[in-house]
């Protein structure tokens, strides 16, 4: 890696740096082969039974900090002063040497049996050490156990070689390639890459059905993407007081069945929130607590199952309130997914209420990008920071004047950005408690804040039958979407779409929204029948559009070619075809 760079460098004019980087590698290279020569003298001495060679190299700092690798050799060469019947020696050794690392033996009990073969004839009497196959097997055995410490680093040989022009552009290029050629979308014209400090994503107009999720008895609030490959999962809260796990890839047109039923809240599921990887799922609801639900493997499920008192946690500042009751687990065969066999039980929760127990609905919760905290806030005004692992508070943020809608993370962790029913935007400063910012102006009843990923601009809903676009630079509205119907007691919520130049967001309307940056244009408008569009969440990964809505189902939208792409008379500012082009236009 070091020599693309420095060959890069060199050839963009950089000789300097290309010197400097050269320098600093060469001093590391000397310490990696003087390493390399003490491995393959290490690797001899144990070959041709050179154990005081081997005492000399044992002091050198690549053998170390190598417990483990130090037990095997201290015991292969006194198993051979045992089989020599050379006792004192061994003695000697043990005491001396082996006692040290006796915690790291392979097996409990091994050191015991060496200490035993002390008052042995032979080693085979051991019963630990029956099977051991002689001083020269017991060599190449300990050689073949540590190959990877004693073999010499491929790199070694790699050094050697010649390297082709320009190889890190070139490498660059073939793996923005293979980004595209396995993207879900696979534009007509080439795209221009603009950056390469992200994933290449299409961009794309979702303008049809992918599938529709159905279970929820009521109505569906709150939608969120997680799974160990970026999305591959879909959770959802409902006023049917429960959380659902659905498989979002499941078969094109399908009504996809639940993979997972989370029964434990008794109130209505007001906002979901899951880490990227879905290790852990959180739940806020209308019974003034938060649910945090962590999933494990086939395993660790069955080894909770065993210990069922393991998979409640309670709160330290909860005050009563009954435990989670169960979780329902489908087979979800219809579409595919998987069985419990597979891991989907419940494997741990916390449920955790308010400081007084009576602090009303929770309206929000998110979790923190490395997921050790969350955060909540709701109809008592106060938004708490809790850790995941003990349930304690670790800070409470007060100064909004009325229920709080929304709280979400920026993404480097360091603030909650929070709305409320005051009007009112403000950012927390997580360590100090302060809030830092607040905005006031222009706005209605805040329902969503959302952030980009970079975290430079922020996206909020207001029931004035808004959304804007805040530069946070400068803490101005730069862009303000309307069309859609924001204005009763629901909380509809907007989300940034494909690349950021899409702006996605529910409607009182039944319609999914889907607005243009730059233009501030409608592109489309998707039917959510059956009542308000609450939510809408996109996934770049997957390239997919997920919606939830009071009919009482979650759905999930992408880009389809023979889809018509006029509704109700709505029409898009440009054509498919002018929008796949739009990816050849840099940002």
């Amino acid at each position: 890696i070091i020599r693309l760079i420095v060959q890069y460098l060199q050839d963009e004019g950089f000789a300097c740096a290309a010197i400097t980087l050269q320098d600093e590698a060469s001093v590391k290279l000397k310490q990696l082969a003087a390493q390399r020569a003490q491995l393959r003298r290490m690797k001899r001495a144990i070959a041709d039974g050179d154990w005081s060679e081997a005492e000399k190299l044992v002091s050198k700092a690549v053998f170390r900090s190598q417990k483990s690798f130090l037990y095997a050799l201290y015991k292969q060469q006194f198993l051979e002063l045992i089989d020599a019947q050379e006792v004192q020696k061994a003695f000697a050794l043990l005491t001396k040497r082996m006692k040290q690392f006796e915690t790291f033996a392979p097996n409990q009990g091994e050191f015991s049996e060496l200490c035993y073969l002390l008052t042995c004839k032979s080693v085979a009497d051991a019963a630990g050490f029956r099977d051991w196959a002689g001083v020269t097997s017991g060599r190449e055995y300990l050689v073949e156990q540590f190959a990877a410490l004693l073999e010499l680093d491929s790199a070694e040989s790699a050094a050697a070689q010649d390297l082709p022009p320009h190889r890190l552009l070139k490498l660059l290029q073939q793996a923005v390639s293979f980004q595209v050629a396995h993207a879900r979308y696979h534009p007509r014209i080439p795209p221009r890459i603009s950056t390469l400090l992200s994933d290449y994503e299409s961009f794309v107009v979702p303008n049809a059905p992918r599938a529709t999720f159905v279970g929820h008895r009521d109505n569906v609030k709150c939608v969120a993407f997680a799974g160990a490959e970026r999305g591959t999962l879909l959770v959802t809260g409902s006023s049917d007081k429960t959380v659902m796990i659905w498989d979002a890839l499941g078969r094109v047109g399908d009504r996809v069945a639940p993979m997972a039923t989370l029964q434990g809240h008794s109130a209505r599921v007001w906002d979901v929130a899951a880490t990227v990887d879905g290790a852990i799922i959180a739940s806020s609801s209308g019974d003034g607590s938060v649910c945090l639900w962590a999933y494990s493997d086939s395993l660790s499920a069955a080894s909770t199952r065993s210990h069922p008192s393991s998979s409640v946690v309670r709160s330290p500042y909860q005050n009563g309130g009954a435990q989670v009751s169960q979780v329902s687990v489908a087979a979800g065969a219809a579409n595919g997914a998987p069985d419990t066999n597979r891991g989907w039980s419940l494997a741990r929760s916390l449920r955790c209420d308010g400081v007084d127990g009576k602090g009303g609905d929770v309206y929000a919760v998110d979790l923190h990008p490395r997921g050790r905290h969350f955060t909540s806030g709701g109809y008592d005004k106060v938004i708490r920071l809790v850790d995941v692992e003990t349930g304690a508070v670790v800070k409470n943020f007060s100064g909004h004047q009325s229920s709080i809608s929304r709280a979400v993370f920026n993404p480097h962790g360091n603030l909650i950005v929070t709305g409320s029913k005051d009007s009112t935007i403000r950012f927390w400063d997580i360590v100090s408690g302060l809030c830092i910012k607040t905005i006031g102006s222009y706005l209605g009843e805040v329902t969503s804040v959302a952030l980009s990923a970079s975290g430079a601009q922020l996206l909020s809903s207001s029931k004035d039958s808004s959304n804007r676009l805040w530069d946070l630079r400068m803490f101005k509205p730069v862009r303000r979407f309307k069309g859609h119907q924001n204005t009763s007691k629901n909380f509809i919520r907007t989300a940034f779409g494909p690349r950021e130049q899409l702006v996605i967001g529910g409607s009182e309307d039944s319609f999914v929204y889907i607005w243009d940056v730059d233009t501030e244009q409608i592109v489309q408008r998707l039917p959510h029948s059956g009542g308000p569009a609450y939510m809408a969440e996109w996934n770049p990964t997957q390239g997919l559009l997920a919606t939830c809505g009071h009919d009482a189902t979650a759905r999930t939208w992408w880009y389809d070619e023979d889809h018509t792409y006029e509704h109700n008379g709505l029409k898009p500012s440009s054509s498919p075809e002018q929008q796949l082009e739009r990816q050849t236009e840099p940002r």
